[in-house]
């Protein structure tokens, strides 16, 4: 996956999480982003970086996805909320931000 560092446009994305940090907002052919909605329908944004992970509801719902910045493909946790998604995204980051260094 490439390295994501140009903000999307937020003017009436669907926010599913607003923190001070970390947010999540949905993608769609609605509200694309650099590709991403074709594979994916949730985006977790690091107002540090730029999009660190992105994933899709199943049809159990529950989120699944993977890191967007590593250059390996690194899954995320499935969990149950979306809250827990972008915690597995930042637990995932950090392990692999640590390996690499």
């Amino acid at each position: 996956m490439k390295y994501f560092n140009c903000p999307p446009p937020f003017d009436g994305r669907k926010y599913l999480y607003k923190g001070s940090r970390y947010f999540a907002f949905e993608l769609s052919d609605e509200w694309p982003y650099d590709g991403l909605e074709k594979h994916y329908s949730i985006a977790v944004w690091d107002a540090r970086i730029a999009v660190l992970g992105v994933g899709y509801l199943t049809p159990e719902r529950t989120f699944k996805g993977e890191l967007a910045l590593s250059h390996v493909p690194i899954k995320i946790d499935e969990c149950k909320t979306i809250r827990e998604f972008i915690n597995n995204v930042i637990c995932a980051d950090v392990g692999y931000t640590r390996d690499c260094s």
